[in-house]
């Protein structure tokens, strides 16, 4: 096994791992980026399968993009020039029959569950902040 040497290790070659690329890049720092799969884009990868002349695609993660923070849409714009689409697209979820708007719209949310599970999902948050918080009961499960 080979020994490598760097001043930083950027795990995972996805969104994150490569704008931390080139940011170091740009300043000039050494950097070592590992990816444990075999191409590069993290969660937003598309898997082809083959069957005769068929061709089938399935996706593993998003290939949208969302975010407020302006300054990351054009540095995802100076990475992507015009290879960067814009599209308008709507995305909701799809929950108990009822479908929410993301990112979430809490007007609509608290439409779609309606007064009586909101007030016990109220009722609940407040009784967990009691006894994990004050209390200070260890949560030691999934269902702590």
């Amino acid at each position: 096994m080979e020994k490598l040497s760097t001043d930083t290790l950027i795990i995972g070659a996805g969104p994150a791992g490569l704008a931390a690329a080139i940011t170091l890049a740009r300043t000039g720092k050494d950097f070592i980026v590992i990816e444990r799969q075999g191409a590069v884009n993290g969660l937003a990868k598309t898997h082809e399968f083959r069957e005769g002349d068929f061709v089938f695609r399935t996706d593993t993660g998003p290939h949208r993009f969302f975010s407020r923070n302006q300054q990351l849409y054009r540095f995802i714009e100076s990475l992507l020039g015009n290879r960067w689409i814009r599209v308008k697209r709507q995305t909701r979820q799809f929950i108990d029959g009822k479908f929410y708007d993301y990112p979430v719209n809490a007007v609509q949310a608290l439409r779609n569950i309606g007064p009586l599970r909101a007030a016990r999902m109220l009722a609940d948050y407040f009784w967990a902040k009691i006894k994990y918080g004050l209390l200070r009961r260890p949560v030691r499960n999934f269902a702590d």
